[in-house]
C-alpha cells in the first residue's frame, strides 16, 4: 500500500500536469492541452530513443523519474524533466510556474508499444506570457525530438 501512495505522490507532485491524461487518449482533458504521440517501440526502446534525441538536440535532461509499480495498475512510465533555456527563466519569475515547468515529456507503456506526451507550448505561452518566438522554438525542438523517437530505422 505504501508503494502505491508513494507512486501517486510522485505523479501528483512532479508530474501533476500529467496525472490524469487517460494513458492513451488524445486531445485535452480538463483544459490540459497535450500533444500525445504513439511510438512503435517498447517503453524501454522509446526511453533510450528519447534520451538520444534530446542529447542530439542539446536538450539536457534534468531528471528522469521512473513511474512504475508492479503491484499497481499503472503502466510502466518515465517522466523526463527537460532543461530548455527558452522556458527556464519563467521558473525564477513566478513560483506558480513550477508545476508546469520545467518542460516535461512523459513516456508510458501502451501494450507492446508506448506513447509519449508533453504539454503544448502554446498553453505555457497563454498562461505564463512566454514570448511567441520562445514558444515556437520550444515547439520545434519538441517536435524534432518526437520525430526522432518514433521514426522507423
Amino acid at each position: 500500500m505504501a508503494n502505491k501512495v508513494y507512486i501517486l505522490i510522485i505523479i501528483l507532485l512532479t508530474a501533476g500536469i500529467f496525472a490524469y491524461i487517460g494513458w492513451g487518449e488524445s486531445g485535452s482533458r480538463q483544459g490540459i492541452e497535450l500533444q500525445i504521440t504513439p511510438s512503435p517501440y517498447t517503453i524501454q526502446q522509446s526511453l533510450e530513443r528519447a534520451k538520444n534525441a534530446l542529447e542530439a538536440q542539446n536538450i539536457p535532461v534534468t531528471a528522469e523519474i521512473a513511474i512504475a509499480d508492479t503491484a499497481s495498475n499503472l503502466p510502466k512510465a518515465y517522466l523526463l524533466l527537460l532543461n530548455l533555456p527558452e522556458a527556464g527563466e519563467l521558473i525564477s519569475q513566478n513560483i506558480e510556474t513550477a508545476g508546469m515547468l520545467p518542460i516535461k515529456i512523459i513516456l508510458w507503456e501502451d501494450g507492446p508499444q508506448s506513447k509519449l506526451a508533453f504539454v503544448k507550448p502554446e498553453l505555457l505561452a497563454k498562461h505564463y506570457n512566454l514570448e511567441p518566438q520562445k514558444t515556437e522554438t520550444i515547439q520545434l525542438k519538441l517536435n524534432k525530438v518526437t520525430e526522432d523517437i518514433i521514426k522507423q530505422d
